[in-house]
């Protein structure tokens, strides 16, 4: 993902409508490229900054977008976890059956 991919999925990251290896290449461009993680940090701050200073509450918006980043990370390490062992349970199975077969025969 280049920056100009980057900055237009911006608004979707932040809407949640990033998924699969568009949320990997977005998270991976925003960590590794200062330009992107500035824009990403003034859009946050936009959205975000306004609510809560309408509002009245405190914040801490740079720790509240690390956490976001962090999420999305999490998110796609237990996706590939959980594929990786739905294919060895998967493998187990064909073994089994193979097994099965073959002791029947």
């Amino acid at each position: 993902m280049n920056c100009k991919d980057t900055d237009k999925s911006i608004p979707r990251f932040f809407d949640g409508e990033l998924e699969g290896r568009e949320l990997t290449e977005f998270l991976k461009h925003v960590r590794n490229c200062s330009d992107c993680k500035e824009e990403l940090s003034i859009y946050f701050l936009a959205s975000e900054g306004i609510a809560r200073l309408e509002e009245g509450s405190s914040f801490d918006l740079d720790k509240e977008l690390e956490s976001r980043l962090d999420e999305q990370e999490y998110k796609i390490k237990m996706r590939h976890s959980l594929k990786v062992a739905f294919y060895c349970m998967e493998f187990v199975l064909i073994i089994i059956i193979l097994f099965i077969l073959w002791y029947v025969l």
